[in-house]
C-alpha cells in the first residue's frame, strides 16, 4: 500500500470517513498544507488535527497566518513543534503572530506567499530570547510583498544572526541566515544589494578562527 506524504487539507471536507482515512495515514505524512476557505466558524481545524492524527515525519508546515485559531493553535503547535522544519505562511503576516508562531522552535526554512509586515523582521531580528534559532533561509514569493516595502526590517534580521557572538559558550547561538530569496514586488535595490553583501560577508566566527 502506497504512503501518504504530502495532504493538503480544507476544514470543509473534514467528515467522520475522512478523518478516520487521514488518522490511518499520518504516520507517513511529510507536508501538511492547511487552507480555510469557506470553512465554517465552528470548525476548529487545529482542534480537529490534534485530536485525530499524530504526524511524527512531518516536516513542511503550511498555514494561512489571517485564519489560524489561537485558541487551539498551542496545543498543535507543540504537537508538531519537534519535527517541522519549513514552514511557510499564507495570509498577512504580522509581528503580533510570532507570539504563536515561535512554538515551532526547529524552523529552519521561512517562507511566505502572500504579504508580510516589515514589522515582523524587527521582531524576529530583536526578540530575545532568539525566535527560531536555526533558521537559515528565507523567502518570499513572486506572489508576496513586504509592508512597507523600503523599509529595512529583512536587512536587521541578517544583521542580527550575523553579529551573534558566538564566543558565548552559556547559550547555543543561534546559526546565521545563508539564503534570502526575495522575488516579491517593489523592493529596492538597496535591500537586494545590502543583504547581497552581507551573505557575501564572513561571519563573527570566522573572524576568530586560527
Amino acid at each position: 500500500m502506497a504512503s501518504l506524504r504530502v495532504l493538503k487539507l480544507w476544514a470543509t471536507y473534514l467528515d467522520v470517513r475522512t478523518m478516520t482515512l487521514i488518522s490511518k495515514a499520518a504516520p507517513t505524512i511529510e507536508e501538511m498544507l492547511l487552507w480555510y476557505d469557506d470553512v465554517h466558524e465552528n470548525v476548529k481545524l487545529e482542534a480537529i488535527l490534534v485530536a485525530h492524527i499524530t504526524t511524527p515525519k512531518l516536516q513542511y508546515l503550511a498555514l494561512d497566518v489571517d485564519e489560524m485559531d489561537t485558541d487551539d493553535l498551542p496545543q498543535f503547535f507543540h504537537a508538531v513543534a519537534p519535527t517541522v522544519t519549513s514552514l511557510v505562511l499564507e495570509g498577512t503576516a504580522l509581528a503580533d503572530d510570532l507570539h504563536h508562531l515561535q512554538a515551532l522552535y526547529n524552523v529552519e526554512s521561512l517562507s511566505f506567499l502572500s504579504d508580510v509586515d516589515d514589522n515582523f523582521f524587527v521582531a524576529l531580528a530583536e526578540t530575545s530570547p532568539v525566535v527560531w534559532p536555526k533558521l537559515t533561509k528565507v523567502a518570499i514569493g513572486s506572489t508576496g510583498r513586504i509592508i512597507p516595502p523600503t523599509n529595512d526590517g529583512i536587512v536587521q534580521l541578517v544583521q542580527a544572526r550575523r553579529a551573534v557572538d558566538t564566543l558565548d559558550n552559556a547559550i547555543e547561538a543561534p546559526r546565521q541566515i545563508v539564503e534570502v530569496d526575495l522575488r516579491c514586488k517593489d523592493v529596492p535595490n538597496w535591500i537586494h544589494a545590502t543583504i547581497d553583501h552581507l551573505l557575501a560577508s564572513p561571519g563573527p566566527d570566522s573572524a576568530t578562527t586560527m
